[in-house]
């Protein structure tokens, strides 16, 4: 199905690239060739005149804001025009919000797709919008899906930053004297290492880093390749938020085919009425993380005959529903009947 859209790249303000929706009809915008997530978007700029057509006011199915939204007050005129004009002419607004800002949204007319935002607080409105990095079973697997050999041990992986586990007397020092504060979700993600250190019967996987994009390592290169080959080398992989209330890491894992153990930060995730996503993978809320490891093992251990098959749904999940091509492809077809 071809969804006819409508915008006007004239409108996107200086310094602002199109919405990646658009990337086909306006171009990418450049990136470094050191860049790991360079070619992220190759596989859609190739297909997604295929599924959105370019046509006007009268004959579109929606319009899309050309960039992204933004708070900003010297954008809001433009945002409210475009708007407006929409709804002169009997139509929706489609608008990304890709940020870790986690602020409502309060707008008329709009179907609104974002990364950061909660549950409790969802608008009938907002969607959620994945986070991409490249496809790591085409950059770090050669395109070779291989699916982990079910053992009696799972082997639970993490590579990252949790809050006060960096090594050295320094760091010790500064947690101490209270001169660091990790913030909430940081202290999500050193409780659930430490309980899989602390599980019986899993075999932890974890590479604890000593801050943010692997701090204190000078080759970032070698810091991308250990961490997609944590989650290689591993059977589960510990997926929680970051500074917005989303997780690139989930998507990164799910490209892999390897199981997310998701910790639920009342979080809304892609496609929720498609997807079953607390049978998809080991579903922790963030209340429960002293029970994380007892919950991988039960998960595991319900799944050794379907073990490699279950791998193979995640991976199918991503390509057809997450990966760009998948998501815009549904997206395409979703935003008509939302009209």
């Amino acid at each position: 199905m071809t969804c006819r859209i409508y915008t006007d790249p004239q409108l996107i303000p200086p310094g602002m690239n199109p919405v990646i929706m658009l990337y086909p009809f306006f171009g990418a915008p450049t990136v470094s060739e050191d860049d790991p997530d360079k070619g992220r978007f190759d596989e859609y700029l190739e297909k997604g005149k295929e599924l959105f057509q370019l046509t006007s006011k009268e004959c579109c199915d929606i319009f899309v804001l050309p960039f992204d939204f933004t708070f900003e007050a010297k954008h809001q005129d433009i945002i409210q025009a475009f708007i407006h004009d929409a709804q002169s002419h009997g139509k929706k607004v489609l608008l990304f919000y890709n940020a870790d800002d986690d602020r409502p949204i309060e707008l008329e007319n709009v179907i609104v797709f974002r990364t950061s935002f909660y549950l409790s607080a969802k608008k009938e409105y907002e969607f959620a919008f994945p986070g991409w990095s490249t496809d790591f079973l085409k950059t770090y697997a050669n395109n070779q899906w291989q699916p982990s050999r079910f053992t009696a041990e799972p082997v639970i992986g993490y590579c990252g930053y949790v809050d006060s586990m960096k090594p050295g007397w320094l760091s010790w020092i500064k947690n101490f004297l209270g001169k660091t504060h990790p913030r909430p979700w940081e202290k999500l993600r050193g409780r659930a290492v430490r309980n899989v250190l602390q599980t019986s019967g899993v075999k932890p996987n974890i590479i604890i880093r000593d801050g943010f994009w692997a701090e204190g390592m000078q080759d970032k290169r070698r810091a991308r390749q250990e961490y997609a080959e944590n989650m290689l080398t591993s059977d589960y992989a510990i997926c929680c938020r970051g500074g917005g209330n989303f997780s690139y890491r989930l998507y990164e894992v799910m490209s892999l085919g390897k199981i997310p153990v998701f910790i639920n930060t009342d979080s809304v995730l892609p496609w929720m009425d498609e997807i079953n996503w607390r049978e998809l993978m080991v579903w922790v809320e963030s209340h429960e993380i002293a029970q994380l490891g007892k919950k991988v093992l039960a998960f595991h251990m319900g799944h050794e005959q379907d073990f490699s098959e279950w791998q193979k749904r995640i991976r199918s999940t991503y390509e057809n529903y997450l990966s760009p091509v998948g998501f815009y492809t549904r997206l395409a077809a979703f935003l008509p009947g939302k009209v």
